[in-house]
C-alpha cells in the first residue's frame, strides 16, 4: 500500500478543494496538474495534445506568466471560500440566537476539569467583568481569577426559585457546613456528680474529685474569653468584594431561629452590627430533630488568604501515644469561641438575619482559617508546655498530644496521669478555656 501513496497525494492535490474551488496544485504553481508522466504520455500518442519541441519563453517570462497565473488562482480561492464560509455560518446560525450578558451578572463557564484535560463541565457562578466584542467576555470566578471566554461557553446562571435557607445534614451538595454547636448549659454539679471513677483505687479517687472540684468551673457550659491572641482575617490584596444572596429562612422555623440567636447575644459571642456586607444564615436540620444555625461564610473565604499552618497529623498522633499504658482525653468545649476576633475583623463576620444584622465578637465556625487558628501549636502549645511537670519522679514517657480541640496525655501509670492532668487542667482554667464532659 505504501507504493500507492504518491498516485493518492497527488490525486488529492490535483482535485478542486470544496471551500476554495481551487485545488492545492493550482495555489501552488499557477496551473493545473496534467496528470501523471504515462497519462501525459497517452494524450500526447493520442493526438489530444501537442509537446513543445523547443522552449522559446525566457525564465524571466515564464516566471510572471507564472504569478499573475497564481494571483488569479489565490483571486479566485478567496472569493469562493468566503462565499462557502457564509453559508457555512448561516447554516450555523439558523437555530442559533444572540447572547448578551450585562456587567456585574452571574454566569456559569463550561471550562476544562481540572483532573482531566479532555472533560468539561459548567462551573461557577462567576461575574461579567468586561465584554470583549463582538463575542467575548472576561469573567471572574469565585476563586478571585479573571478568564477570557468565548460566549458559546458562557450561560447565564439561575439560583434555584425556592431558595430558602434549609438544608439537611447530609446534604452535601451545598458545601461544607460548620453549625453553631449546641447551646444547652450544663452545670459543674452534675458533671462530678456524673463523674465515674471506679476503676481508680480510693486515694487516686480522692485525688481527682479534688482536682475537679477545684477547677469545677472549667465544666460548665458558658463561654468565657480565652488568654491566647485574637484572630485576625486577611482579605487578598486588591479584592474586590459582592453582596452575597441572602437565603429566605421560613417562617415555621424564625421563631427556633430568634432563640439560638438571644442565646448567643446573652453569651455575648454576637453583637450588632452596620457592615455593608453581611453573609446569609443557614438552617441545618440535625439527624436528632434539632435545628441548628450556621452562617455560609463561603464568600468571605474565597476572598480570604489561606492560613497554611501545618496541621497535626492523626496517624503519627496514632503511633505516638501507641507506647503508652494510660491514655487521656480531654475535649474542649466550644474552643472557637474562646477566641475573640480583631476589632478591624468583626464587621467581616457579620450575618444577616431576619430581622437584624449581628456581627461575631469570638471566632466563629465556619471561617477559611479558624481551625489553623485554633491548632494546638498556636493556642495550647505554651499549655503543653506549663503542662510538662518538673519532678524527676516522673518518667519520659508523659507526653502531651493535640489534634483540633482534643488533648491527649501518655503515661505509664496512675500516679503520672492524675499529676499531668492536674497540670492540663490547671493551664486551661487559667487560660479560660472550658472542657466537655
Amino acid at each position: 500500500w505504501d507504493l500507492e501513496l504518491p498516485f493518492l497525494l497527488f490525486a488529492y492535490r490535483e482535485v478542486p478543494n470544496t471551500t476554495t474551488g481551487v485545488s492545492p496544485f493550482r495555489l501552488l504553481y499557477g496551473r493545473e496538474a496534467r496528470g501523471p508522466l504515462l497519462a501525459i504520455l497517452k494524450s500526447s500518442w493520442a493526438g489530444e495534445i501537442h509537446l513543445p519541441t523547443n522552449i522559446s519563453q525566457s525564465a524571466a517570462d515564464y516566471l510572471q506568466e507564472m504569478k499573475i497565473k497564481m494571483e488569479k488562482a489565490a483571486e479566485s480561492a478567496s472569493l469562493t471560500a468566503a462565499q462557502k464560509q457564509k453559508a457555512y455560518e448561516d447554516y450555523f446560525n439558523k437555530r442559533s440566537s444572540v447572547k448578551n450578558f450585562s456587567i456585574g451578572g452571574q454566569v456559569v463557564l463550561l471550562i476544562p476539569d481540572s483532573s482531566n484535560k479532555i472533560y468539561a463541565r459548567w462551573t461557577g457562578p462567576g461575574e461579567i467583568i468586561q465584554h470583549h466584542p463582538p463575542h467575548s467576555y472576561k469573567v471572574k470566578r469565585p476563586d478571585g481569577t479573571v478568564r477570557h471566554v468565548h460566549v458559546n461557553k458562557i450561560r447565564k446562571y439561575h439560583p434555584r426559585a425556592l431558595a430558602v435557607g434549609v438544608i439537611f445534614e447530609d446534604d452535601h451538595e451545598f458545601g461544607e457546613i460548620h453549625p453553631t454547636p449546641n447551646l444547652s448549659r450544663s452545670t459543674s454539679e452534675r458533671v462530678l456528680h456524673e463523674t465515674d471513677l471506679n476503676h481508680l483505687k480510693e486515694t487516686e479517687r480522692e485525688q481527682v474529685l479534688a482536682i475537679l472540684l477545684k477547677h469545677q468551673t472549667l465544666f460548665t457550659s458558658d463561654v468565657k474569653i480565652a488568654k491566647v491572641g485574637t484572630h485576625r482575617i486577611r482579605l487578598k490584596p486588591n479584592i474586590e468584594r459582592k453582596k452575597p444572596f441572602v437565603y429566605r429562612i421560613p417562617e415555621s422555623l424564625k421563631i427556633k431561629v430568634d432563640e439560638q440567636i438571644e442565646e448567643l447575644l446573652r453569651l455575648d459571642l454576637i453583637e450588632e452590627s452596620d457592615a455593608e456586607i453581611a453573609y446569609p444564615i443557614v438552617c441545618v436540620n440535625k439527624k436528632d430533630g434539632t435545628l441548628r444555625l450556621c452562617v455560609d461564610f463561603r464568600a468571605l473565604n474565597s476572598e480570604s488568604v489561606s492560613d497554611d499552618f501545618p496541621m497535626e497529623d492523626a496517624v503519627e498522633l496514632i503511633h505516638s501515644i501507641g507506647r503508652a499504658n494510660i491514655i487521656t482525653t480531654l475535649d474542649l468545649l466550644k474552643g472557637y469561641w474562646a477566641i475573640p476576633m480583631a476589632e478591624d475583623s468583626k464587621n467581616l463576620t457579620s450575618f444577616k438575619a431576619h430581622w437584624q444584622q449581628y456581627r461575631f465578637k469570638v471566632m466563629s465556625f465556619g471561617l477559611k482559617n479558624a481551625s489553623a487558628r485554633f491548632q494546638p501549636t498556636r493556642c495550647l502549645h505554651q499549655i503543653s508546655l506549663a503542662c510538662k511537670p518538673q519532678n524527676p519522679e516522673l518518667s519520659s514517657v508523659i507526653q502531651n498530644s493535640f489534634y483540633m480541640d482534643d488533648l491527649m496525655s501518655e503515661a505509664s501509670s496512675n500516679k503520672e496521669a492524675i499529676i499531668l492532668i492536674q497540670a492540663l487542667i490547671e493551664a486551661l482554667d487559667a487560660r479560660g478555656f472550658h472542657l466537655r464532659k
